[in-house]
């Protein structure tokens, strides 16, 4: 689990590179060079395949992979390719954090500039750029702690230390077939 916060950011980062992908403006395609574009997508390709392979018998393409690529076979757990999925998601929420705090400070409005330009509303994000990152960074620390708190849970101590009761009955079983 990377949190909800990562997987909304991911999609939202996937939203603006098809924008940017399909965007059309007088007939012309719109030529925004993005110098980590192809690493965007090489990793929303990697997340899919990787995410399949972590589902393993269930899905065609596992099968083919471990019959035909060569040390394939080595792998027991076909699970463990979450590893790979989990840490690709971890670094394009993180570019998508960045894109977006950035996409949040050109939007920030100085003083009275934009309200001269147009009468209409105007967005402005409140607050300075190492203060969004807190912002996102604490949203993401919340959302892990209640996930980790509901999933792991806490046992009391003395009842996780005391000796089962199955234990118990062993010891007193002192029978030759025990």
């Amino acid at each position: 689990y990377v949190g909800l916060l990562p997987f909304v950011l991911i999609l939202t980062l996937f939203a603006f590179e098809l924008k940017k992908l399909f965007m059309n403006r007088g007939g012309k395609i719109k030529k925004e060079f993005d110098e980590h574009r192809y690493y965007y997508w090489f990793f929303f390709v990697s997340i899919i395949v990787f995410f399949v392979l972590s589902i393993g018998d269930y899905t065609p393409l596992f099968s083919v992979v471990y019959e035909n690529i060569p040390g394939m076979r080595l792998f027991r757990f076909p699970t463990r390719f979450n590893l790979f999925t989990l840490f690709l998601v971890s670094v394009m929420s993180g570019w998508a954090v960045s894109r977006l705090v950035e996409r949040l400070e050109r939007s920030r409005v100085v003083g009275d500039s934009k309200k001269e330009e147009s009468s209409d509303y105007v967005f402005s994000w409140p607050f300075p750029k190492k203060i969004t990152y807190v912002i996102f960074l604490g949203i993401m620390i919340v959302d892990l702690t209640v996930f980790a708190y509901q999933y792991i849970s806490f046992y009391p101590i003395r009842s996780y230390l005391s000796t089962p009761e199955s234990a118990l009955i062993l010891n007193n079983d002192q029978s030759i077939f025990r």
